[in-house]
């Protein structure tokens, strides 16, 4: 962590008097202050000084932190030359203030299939649209996105477009992100960084001093924890099948909080690692390396690489040794029919499909990295310090009249009491509760969505904050698929949950949560205008749908606005 020394911008007298006033301040204090001081910030001091050599912005776009894990990195990097850097979120930024930069980095992912991230959505909607001439800008573009996606890295795709287009000019190419993108990232960042003039550090380049560095638990350094229970909460007839479990934490300490997120570090089942072998003809205990570590094939295939979703390199290396030139076929030449080809089917059927000979190493280097996956912490630390909870939906898909199970949701359902696995906190920096403990909550979720709502609950049940709740979720069937029935009951007996209203669409099928809206209309206006903030939480679908329809139900009311509650920054969303 880089951190400055007195600004010069403060004369002496002033410097004291923030000394002395943080001083006095207690961490809730300084947590409010830090937030109302972010929230005034219009940028205008940064674009005063960007005309200097010296200075370059760093902008970050996403959704899971790893945008802004790069930007950091950048940052300590560029410092070390001697600029003087300043990091921002886009989501923070107006294209006029973006406009006014003079040198800029700027690191953003694509959500999904070609989204941008929602945090980012009004500033690339704004810079898709404006007409601003950026001819004094030098720039970098590094894009985050997932192969597997027809619309690869599009976000950071456009922005680098727009900006050629708006006369803006590049110290380098563009660099797409996979999703193992750390490599990559380090190679463009390394590439840059070369092509920045060093800098008199003396004249431009702040004081700063290297705080200790500590070891928390992270993506680079996760926990093991063992299981303590694993309780199924679906009726037994559901083939996507719920499960609630909890972790031991030992007492190892977790930074994280209600509305945060758990990364679990999966393996694959043993029945494709071993169809993979075989259809090889590859043998289990044959060594391979991946990163610089060697290890049995079989560990390589189980523990650390998909072998699920065929990757762009797997494709050209099959196409190079089939010598039937059938895969060739079947993938077409041009690179949209080559992309369709490789998602049309998981990876192993199409190696069972085209046969070629393969060597362990050729393999695995074509074979994308196993990525941890995201769940919502279900539980509050302030009431169970010790333990982790998730909510998981065992996941199943069809292909072709086949139908495949997910590899991680379906690894982590089947876990057993005292089986160890790997985790690491997440934080969703847009999705905690309000700063201010007494305004209303309307919880909107589907099915597992209802997951950190519970992990809300349970933190004000703590005591330390006063919000009425008014909880809106839907699932299958009140019999079988009322999920966390007895705690909300609990919570409604405490006064903790003031409202909760269920749709089953299985037992009623024209039933939807927008009807629930429309039913106690008068009551939701009233929350809206006192101030309530707004979470949606879980399928992305089927809360798009949900918001669309309450959107365009607001139009028609004099007495809510629900655009405003996305400026105001009262709508949060966790949508996946």
């Amino acid at each position: 962590m880089i951190v400055k020394t007195r600004p010069e911008i403060f004369k002496e007298e002033h410097w004291k008097e923030i000394i002395e006033l943080t001083k006095r301040l207690d961490e809730r204090q300084s947590i409010w202050l830090s937030g109302y001081l972010a929230g005034r910030v219009d940028l205008q001091p940064l674009t005063a000084t960007t005309e200097a050599v010296g200075e370059i912005v760093i902008c970050h776009g996403g959704e899971t932190g790893n945008s802004k894990k790069i930007a950091l990195q950048a940052e300590q990097k560029i410092v070390a030359l001697g600029y003087q850097v300043k990091v921002y979120d886009l989501a923070q930024m107006t294209v006029r203030q973006f406009a006014k930069l003079r040198q800029v980095i700027i690191i953003c992912s694509t959500h999904g299939d070609g989204d941008p991230p929602e945090p980012v959505t009004a500033f690339y909607n704004s810079l898709m649209s404006s007409s601003l001439p950026l001819e004094d800008m030098r720039y970098a573009v590094l894009a985050l996105g997932d192969s597997s996606y027809e619309h690869f890295c599009v976000t950071g795709i456009n922005i680098d477009e727009k900006l050629k287009q708006s006369g803006a000019r590049s110290w380098l190419d563009r660099q797409e992100c996979d999703t193992d993108f750390q490599k990559t990232a380090d190679s463009w960042l390394a590439d840059l960084v070369s092509r920045l003039p060093a800098i008199d550090s003396h004249d431009n380049a702040p004081a700063v001093v290297v705080a200790p560095e500590t070891r928390e638990i992270d993506r680079t350094h996760p926990a093991t924890v063992k299981v303590l229970e694993n309780i199924r909460l679906s009726s037994m007839k559901r083939q996507d099948a719920i499960h609630h479990l909890v972790f031991d934490l030992d007492e190892m300490s977790l930074a994280a909080t209600a509305g945060d997120a758990v990364g679990i570090f999966v393996k694959n089942p043993m029945d494709m690692v071993t169809g993979l072998l075989q259809e090889t003809n590859l043998k289990a205990e044959q060594v391979v390396s991946i990163d610089g570590a060697s290890m049995p094939l079989v560990d390589a295939l189980r523990d650390k690489l998909d072998i699920t979703i065929p990757s762009r390199d797997f494709g050209q290396l099959w196409e190079s040794l089939d010598t039937t030139g059938k895969f060739h076929e079947a993938m077409g030449d041009s690179e949209k029919s080559k992309k369709d080809f490789l998602k049309s089917k998981p990876l192993l059927e199409l190696v069972k499909q085209f046969h070629v000979v393969v060597n362990a190493q050729q393999l695995v280097d074509v074979l994308r990295p196993l990525q941890p996956r995201l769940y919502d912490i279900t539980n509050s630390l302030k009431q169970f310090p010790d333990e982790i909870h998730v909510c998981v939906k065992r996941y199943h898909y069809t292909k072709d009249d086949n139908t495949y199970q997910g590899v991680a949701s379906n690894y982590i359902a089947t876990l057993k009491a005292d089986d160890a696995v790997e985790i690491f906190p997440h934080k969703h920096q847009r999705f905690h509760l309000p700063e201010d403990p007494g305004l209303p909550l309307i919880l909107i979720a589907d099915s597992t969505g209802i997951a950190p709502f519970i992990a809300f609950l349970q933190e004000i049940e703590a005591g330390e904050r006063v919000h009425e709740c008014w909880l809106i979720f839907s699932e299958m069937t009140f019999e079988e698929d009322f999920l966390y029935q007895a705690e909300l009951i609990k919570f409604m007996n405490a006064g903790v949950l003031k409202h909760l209203h269920p749709v089953f669409y299985g037992d009623e099928s024209d039933n939807e949560i927008f009807d629930n809206v429309v039913e106690h209309q008068d009551q939701f206006k009233q929350w809206i205008n006192q101030g309530a903030h707004v979470y949606l939480s879980g399928d992305k679908s089927i809360l798009t749908k949900a918001e669309d329809s309450i959107k365009s139900w607001s139009k028609s009311q004099d007495d809510v606005h629900w655009d405003k509650l996305a400026t105001e920054k009262r709508l949060h969303k966790n949508l996946y």
